[in-house]
């Protein structure tokens, strides 16, 4: 048996912060179960702006969905109110996505950097896409490295996160 077999039909969630190797894992967890998962679909979330949020093609070579011009908010931002209007523009970015997924769903679902889409955006329809795959893994910024210039947009993530933790089969923590 393979390294990751165990989560082939199970959902999974990838947390830490800053550089703690959320991405890389996400793409080594792909190379060992690419040919095992049936049918894949690969959201990449990530906006790479700011030397944060690297895009999994950093790290393998593979198709995926992925939005362009995608907002690192915390980092872009000026104030509490630019904050909130890029962490809105990537959810309007998102959403057709993922209401695409829900029209012809996959036995596999990965979502690179799923909190960029969680700072604004309606968090059942990201819990509707994983419930629809037989095996999901995804990665989530998990730490207290941004300041949110008073958005409340860290209150938010953490506490969407927490939630998504508590449905997974799995949560893995990164150091």
């Amino acid at each position: 048996m393979r390294r990751y077999e165990l989560l082939i039909g199970k959902k999974t969630l990838i947390i830490g912060g800053v550089g703690s190797g959320k991405t890389r894992l996400t793409a080594e967890i792909l190379r060992g179960l690419m040919d095992r998962m049936g049918s894949l679909i690969l959201m990449d979330f990530a906006p790479g702006r700011g030397g944060v949020g690297l895009p999994l093609s950093s790290y393998i070579n593979i198709g995926c969905v992925r939005p362009e011009s995608l907002h690192a908010p915390r980092i872009e931002g000026r104030d509490a109110e630019e904050v909130l209007r890029l962490a809105r523009d990537n959810e309007e970015k998102i959403r057709p996505i993922l209401i695409s997924f829900l029209s012809k769903p996959t036995d596999a679902l990965v979502i690179n950097d799923l909190t960029i889409y969680l700072h604004s955006g309606d968090p059942e329809l990201l819990l509707k896409c994983i419930d629809s795959s037989k095996t999901f893994i995804g990665n989530a910024y998990y730490g207290k490295d941004f300041d949110d210039k008073g958005s409340g947009l860290n209150e938010r993530e953490r506490f969407l996160v927490e939630k998504l933790m508590k449905i997974m089969d799995l949560v893995i923590k990164m150091s």
